[in-house]
């Protein structure tokens, strides 16, 4: 097992490596100069010499000087030690800059993916045991809705039905503009303005997982062992849960996986609709004010999401089915 973990390790490392270098190499081919737009409104109050040795010096303190190899190596080796380079619009360091927006995106996006699981999981073991019947046709047309169609049309939906008409949620936000005195109620304010973006994230994910839980278990449950535990007397709620729902735990887990992954790098609308101060947002404002900096450092994040939840979905193979032989 320690063998596995040692080369999975490895892998996660020598997998960012190369995309670190792909994402620095794009970025230095990317159009205009990331000093010149960070000092453009200084240019007024300097001599051309002054702001020459101004440029240098922002430069180097950027770590943009030099050859390119060079500056990458430099690059690399600052974001393995915390310093993930300057922001040109925040004006501070990027850590400072994405520490909080990361923060407010791993919980909503975290919490969406609980929220699905725990629905999806007896949602689509039912559907499966009463396939064919009203309840399982009319949560399959549900689904349907959740692929059919896109999350910003479903948050503007939920917006107009329970911002504007019934008034219970605020449009958007993180918390009034008026802040409530105790910390219990600043609490039941962020989750009131946290309930949209959260409804919508987790019915656009209710969709597929259900559907992949409830395809899983209906081929489960017409395997020749499931025909054996009845023929033996077995109670249903025993066939279900013992026998069939154990063949369904690898296909959820890869499904859970992809939908954690999903959430983190396909919410950026969703938290930009919803002025939901987390990645998304900052990232599509990064990028419009070609922030390069933080662009790269999410982007790096995001990756190194993925990896880790690749990393912990192979261990879980091992651990729900022993015929998956990645413990070697």
């Amino acid at each position: 097992m320690l063998k596995y973990l040692a080369r999975r390790v490895v892998f996660i490392f020598a997998s960012l490596l190369v995309i670190s270098i792909v994402l620095f190499a794009i970025f230095q081919f990317m159009p205009g100069d990331p000093v010149l737009r960070m000092m453009g409104d200084r240019m007024g109050d300097m001599s051309p010499e002054e702001w020459e040795i101004e440029v240098e010096a922002v430069r180097q303190l950027m770590g943009l000087d030099g050859p390119i190899v060079w500056q990458y190596i430099r690059w690399i080796i600052n974001m393995a030690s915390g310093d993930w380079g300057i922001s040109i619009v925040q004006r501070r360091p990027v850590l400072e800059a994405i520490r909080v927006p990361i923060a407010w995106s791993v919980v909503l996006n975290v919490s969406a993916t609980i929220i699905v699981f725990f629905i999806t999981v007896p949602l689509g073991i039912l559907c499966a045991v009463k396939r064919g019947k009203l309840f399982d046709n009319g949560t399959l047309v549900f689904t349907m809705l959740g692929f059919s169609m896109p999350n910003f049309l479903v948050a503007v939906l939920l917006i107009v039905i329970f911002a504007v008409t019934l008034q219970w949620f605020p449009i958007a936000g993180m918390i009034s503009p008026i802040p409530p005195d105790t910390s219990w109620l600043r609490f039941v304010d962020r989750l009131r303005h946290m309930a949209l973006p959260l409804i919508t994230i987790t019915f656009v994910g209710l969709a597929g997982v259900t559907r992949q839980v409830r395809a899983a278990m209906c081929d489960a449950l017409t395997e020749d062992y499931v025909r054996t535990a009845r023929s033996k007397g077995l109670k249903e709620k025993v066939v279900v849960f013992s026998h069939a729902f154990r063949n369904v735990l690898i296909p959820l887990v890869t499904t859970m996986t992809g939908s954690l992954i999903t959430m983190f790098s396909g919410n950026l609308v969703i938290e930009t609709l919803f002025v939901w101060s987390g990645m998304g947002r900052v990232m599509i404002d990064s990028i419009f004010r070609a922030d390069y900096a933080v662009v790269m450092a999410m982007s790096v994040f995001y990756a190194l999401v993925a990896l880790i939840a690749i990393f912990i979905m192979d261990i879980v193979y091992g651990l729900v089915d022993p015929r998956v032989k990645v413990m070697r």
